[in-house]
């Protein structure tokens, strides 16, 4: 799917609404996921569990800034849904930096 169509589906259902761009404001998020990958890589030993739940909250983070960036964000309550929904392999990408 592409992102046009992802963005017309999302707003018909009301999943999404649109948002003014802000670069401070995704500078902002991505900074933050970057932090939450350096905390999650630094507790992988201690409490996988925590490592990744914390590496999860970087995907949201980076999701929403993905969306900001494309002039959206998340208006249902659900955000894991329609971040994690569309980025199926960030995750997978976020695990395997958290690994190195």
């Amino acid at each position: 799917m592409t992102f046009d169509k992802f963005a017309s589906e999302y707003l018909s259902r009301g999943s999404i609404q649109k948002q003014k761009r802000s670069a401070a404001d995704v500078e902002r998020l991505l900074a933050r996921s970057a932090k939450d990958l350096k905390t999650a890589k630094a507790n992988l030993k201690i409490d996988e569990g925590v490592a990744y739940s914390v590496a999860y909250l970087a995907m949201l983070r980076a999701g929403r800034a993905l969306m900001l960036l494309k002039g959206f964000r998340p208006s249902d309550g659900y955000q894991h849904k329609t971040k994690a929904g569309r980025q199926r392999r960030l995750p997978i990408i976020l695990v395997s930096t958290i690994q190195r």
